[in-house]
């Protein structure tokens, strides 16, 4: 199912270029903003980097698909390979952040549509239920391609 997904606020956005920064090395992210033809705004921390990137690029397309795409890139189940532990990590981290914007992020590196947490209780209890809620969830197919053709 491919649909345009809204707009992340600064703050979720911010969060996730939190969590994301530890997940790859500069020149890393230099490669999958490329691959996921997202033009890079300057920052010296990763941090900046990403939030620099990610709120530009929604900014340009008027909805959240391209962050979708990147962190989908960053978390692709490929380059840990030998590091399972540091991807669950990576996940959990992740789906605190985006259960409170109705997304949860998959074993296989694919975010899917969730229900929306309110609270941090209910962000980690989402947490704690993972595996069930895959089997319930719509795969949310979003590329960097189908992504631009919505705008």
């Amino acid at each position: 199912m491919e649909m345009t997904i809204p707009t992340f606020s600064d703050t979720v956005v911010r969060q996730l270029a939190n969590v994301l920064e530890s997940a790859a090395s500069h020149r890393e992210f230099t490669s999958l903003f490329n691959e996921c033809k997202i033009a890079e705004q300057g920052g010296t921390p990763k941090w900046e980097r990403i939030t620099l990137a990610l709120t530009f690029r929604q900014c340009q397309d008027g909805c959240g698909n391209n962050v979708v795409v990147f962190i989908q890139a960053v978390m692709n189940p490929v380059r840990f390979v030998g590091q399972t532990s540091r991807f669950q990590e990576f996940r959990n981290r992740l789906n605190e952040v985006i259960s409170f914007v109705g997304f949860q992020l998959g074993d296989d590196g694919t975010i899917r549509v969730a229900t929306v947490a309110r609270t941090l209780s209910e962000a980690a209890s989402a947490l704690g239920g993972c595996e069930s809620f895959w089997n319930k969830g719509r795969f949310i197919r979003t590329s960097s391609r189908s992504a631009e053709k919505n705008y």
